[in-house]
């Protein structure tokens, strides 16, 4: 992905992803302060399940566990891709920042340059991720849940071959270290388009 983004969780929202377990829609929810929450019957909100979903608190800076706090990665989807990721990740950055945030007064931002083309072919491969996550426990239930997870974004797309875009990922493991766990069901995966800084 070649492109300058700037993540921050907030109650304004560009996209609200909806996942239902073992539940119809039935209609739109309404959005949390920014984070994933949990919806109960009657779609009444029970809470946010992100830790420091704003990126307010000054604990997060992207180097803790990927557990209950952000954590950045940057990922060369290539087999052996140790060689190209080392030419390729001092180009790229992953940072939270007080610089012109959408709200509040910190956000998220991850910058790939245009420049990482020159390691890639004409079809934009190998692919690279630049990204930031978390994993969080979902309480137990015996009734179906809904999980809505909204967010704003802003930023730029440069020009690029191949798969260029920023996207939602969430995905289910039976651990909260993905390298301990087996995936649960399909990754929900969502693209989308960025407002302008």
């Amino acid at each position: 992905m070649s492109t300058t983004e700037k993540f921050m969780l907030s109650a304004m929202f560009l996209l609200a992803v909806t996942i239902v377990l073992g539940a119809d829609n039935k209609g739109p929810e309404k959005p949390d302060a920014g984070g994933g929450s949990q919806m109960g019957k009657n779609s009444q909100e029970v809470g946010n399940l992100l830790k420091f979903s704003d990126f307010e608190d000054v604990k997060v800076d992207l180097k803790q566990s990927p557990v209950n706090n952000w954590a950045c990665f940057f990922y060369v989807h290539q087999k052996d891709g140790d060689a190209l990721k080392a030419k390729i990740f001092p180009m790229t950055s992953r940072k939270i920042s007080d610089d012109n945030p959408a709200s509040g007064t910190r956000c998220a931002v991850l910058i790939t340059p245009p420049a990482v083309n020159e390691f890639r072919d004409g079809k934009g491969k190998p692919e690279i991720s630049n990204r930031i996550n978390q994993s969080i426990t979902l309480p137990e239930s015996s009734e179906p849940v809904k999980y809505q997870l909204t967010f704003k974004s802003r930023g730029k797309y440069e020009t690029s071959p191949g798969l260029n875009s920023l996207r939602a990922f969430v995905m289910f493991y039976d651990n909260t270290e993905r390298s301990k766990g087996k995936q649960l069901g399909d990754a929900v995966e969502v693209g989308f388009s960025l407002e302008p800084d």
